[in-house]
């Protein structure tokens, strides 16, 4: 299962479960989960483990980006029986356009912005959600 997390700044729980609730109306959550043909493609959720899983120097970029404290962040675990790219995408797009923030996912560290994320720019050789070319 491959993973993707978005961190927002300047944003409750309440009004990201709200927007959650509006993109994937069908989904009680959280957890939410996004179907595609009926089957489970990505299970939505709050992230609550950075300090236990991310590297100290990753978890201290991660503060120094959100100005000293740590961002209210998602989890999107993709079914390994699709390749989600396309609803990773609108579920990153749908956070990133209500709110500041970043994308990460399990190819790299590197904290792509909207931005990076719509122009498919390459760092260190990968697109964001995408495997070394």
């Amino acid at each position: 299962m491959r993973s993707v997390l978005v961190h927002l700044a300047d944003c409750s729980e309440t009004d990201v479960a709200s927007l959650i609730a509006s993109a994937y109306p069908a989904q009680a959550g959280p957890p939410w989960i996004e179907e595609v043909e009926g089957d489970p493609c990505l299970y939505i959720d709050f992230y609550r483990d950075h300090a236990l899983e991310f590297e100290p120097a990753v978890l201290d970029g991660l503060i120094a980006r959100f100005s000293g404290r740590l961002p209210l962040s998602l989890v999107a675990d993709v079914s390994g029986r699709h390749d989600g790219a396309d609803q990773v995408r609108h579920f990153v797009e749908t956070l990133l356009t209500s709110w500041s923030g970043v994308a990460q996912d399990d190819y790299s560290d590197h904290l792509w912005t909207l931005l990076e994320i719509r122009a498919r720019i390459t760092v260190d050789g990968r697109q964001f959600f995408r495997e070394r070319r």
